[in-house]
């Protein structure tokens, strides 16, 4: 069996001897193959990188925007808002209550 892979070897090598395009082209075709690699591990690594920095970013910038406007006053805005939405909504013609299953008088015509 080392003998078949010491013959093949001697026998590949004596081939690329006589043939030295050959052997630059086998050559430059490892080092595109390593180029590639290198160059898309290191297009994921800093896209990686990239995409740690943006999310902390924004963590930071919720914080930030959570303390622009206390809980208080958002609890104010948002009974206002409710109480708005069912003031309108008791404005609409065919409004009808959900709970209490009477058909309005639109319902008769």
């Amino acid at each position: 069996m080392t003998e078949g892979m010491t013959g093949l070897a001697d026998s590949f090598m004596k081939v690329m001897g006589d043939q030295p395009l050959s052997l630059a082209l086998v050559v430059m075709n490892l080092l595109l193959v390593w180029f590639i690699f290198k160059s898309t591990s290191m297009y994921n690594k800093s896209r990686a990188e990239f995409a740690a920095i943006l999310v902390t970013w924004q963590k930071e910038t919720q914080a930030i925007m959570a303390d622009c406007v206390s809980k208080d006053i958002m609890e104010i805005v948002l009974k206002a808002l409710e109480r708005d939405r069912e003031t309108y909504r008791a404005l609409l013609p065919s409004h009808r209550a959900p709970d209490d299953g009477e058909p309005n008088e639109e319902d008769d015509k």
